[in-house]
C-alpha cells in the first residue's frame, strides 16, 4: 500500500491511501504513525527559491529543508523504514562541480539545500539508507500546476517578433517520468546511500528556445539578453527587497553567473546506479508546452 501525505485532502485511489496533514506541524508521534509499516519514504517538500522572506532568509529555508526534513527522516528510521529518498536540487551538485560560482555562499536557498543533503546522509545507519536526488529542471506538470521555471516560456512568448532570451549557457533537464523511475531505483535497487545528481538531457538555452517555438507553433527571433542587464535587474530587485527587509533564496545578480554557464550534468552515473533510461524529451516538452498554453486561455 502506497500512502501519500499532503496539506490538502485528496481522494484515495486504488492502492493509494491519501493522508491530509501539514508535515511541518506534525508531532514526532504523528510522524512515526505516518511512517509506520512503510518500507520507504519519499520526502518531496521544498520552499520555492523565488519567494522572498524576511532578511536573513536562510533560517526560513533551513527550517524547511533541514529541520523538518531530518525530523521526518528520524521518524522513518526509528519506525523501521529501510529507504529514505529526498528530492533535492542540482544546485548542490553544481556548487561542488563549479566552485568558482560559490553558489552556497551567495544563495541562502543553495546553502540550505547543501545543509539538507549533509544532514540527511549523516543519518545513515544499518538498515536505514538515505538518498538525495539532486533534481535539475523537470519537464512535466500536473493539471493546473505548472513548474515554476515555465516563466521562461513567458519570456519567449512575449509580444512582437523578437524574444529577449539567454543566448549563452544552458541547463540539464529530466522528465517527470525519469524522476519517478530514479526514485523507484533508489528504493528497489542496491545503490549505495548518497547524493545522486540526476541527468537526462543537456540543452543550451538557444536549444530550449528552438524547441519551445516548435512545440508552441510560434515564430520568433531570439535577441541576446545581455548578462549585465540580468545583473543590474538583480541588483535593483535585491535592493528594493532589502528596503522592505526581505531577501530571496536566490540572489538574482550573482545567479547570472550560473544562468550564463553550461549547467550540465553527466547522466550516466545516476542512470547506472538507479536504473532509469533516457526518455522522449521533446514529447514531454510538447505536453508541457500544451498545458502551459492551455493555462493562458
Amino acid at each position: 500500500m502506497v500512502s501519500a501525505l499532503s496539506r490538502t485532502a485528496r481522494e484515495s485511489a486504488e492502492g493509494v491511501r491519501w493522508l491530509a496533514a501539514d508535515v511541518t506541524r506534525m508531532t514526532a508521534a504523528e510522524l512515526s504513525e505516518a511512517c509506520r509499516g512503510q518500507d520507504a519514504v519519499v520526502h518531496a517538500l521544498g520552499l520555492d527559491d523565488r519567494q522572498p522572506h524576511a532578511r536573513p532568509s536562510y533560517p526560513v529555508f533551513f527550517e524547511d529543508h533541514v529541520t523538518v526534513c531530518t525530523r521526518v527522516a528520524r521518524a522513518a528510521r526509528d519506525t523501521g523504514v529501510k529507504k529514505f529518498v529526498v528530492y533535492g536540487s542540482y544546485f548542490t551538485h553544481l556548487d561542488h562541480a563549479m566552485p568558482a560560482l560559490a553558489l552556497a555562499e551567495h544563495h541562502p536557498y543553495v546553502r540550505s539545500r547543501c545543509a539538507q543533503r549533509d544532514a540527511v546522509l549523516a543519518l545513515a545507519a544499518p538498515g536505514f539508507e538515505p538518498y538525495v536526488l539532486e533534481l535539475p529542471y523537470i519537464i512535466g506538470s500536473l493539471p493546473g500546476n505548472l513548474p515554476p521555471w515555465t516563466f521562461l516560456f513567458s519570456m519567449l512568448a512575449g509580444p512582437g517578433p523578437v524574444a529577449l532570451f539567454f543566448t549563452r549557457g544552458g541547463t540539464a533537464a529530466v522528465t517527470a517520468l525519469q524522476v519517478a523511475q530514479a526514485t523507484l531505483g533508489a528504493i528497489e535497487r542496491e545503490a549505495p546511500s548518497g547524493a545522486y545528481p540526476l541527468g537526462g538531457v543537456n540543452w543550451t538555452w538557444l536549444e530550449w528556445a528552438r524547441r519551445f517555438f516548435e512545440a508552441a507553433g510560434f515564430t520568433r527571433r531570439v535577441w541576446s539578453l545581455p548578462r549585465v542587464a540580468f545583473v543590474l535587474f538583480g541588483a535593483v530587485s535585491g535592493w528594493l527587497l532589502a528596503l522592505r527587509g526581505q531577501e530571496r533564496g536566490l540572489a538574482i545578480g550573482p545567479f547570472a553567473r550560473l544562468q550564463y554557464a553550461d549547467a550540465f550534468v553527466d547522466p550516466l552515473p545516476a542512470q547506472q546506479a538507479l536504473g532509469y533510461p533516457h526518455d522522449a524529451y521533446d514529447v514531454a516538452l510538447q505536453a508541457l508546452v500544451t498545458e502551459w498554453l492551455r493555462s493562458r486561455r
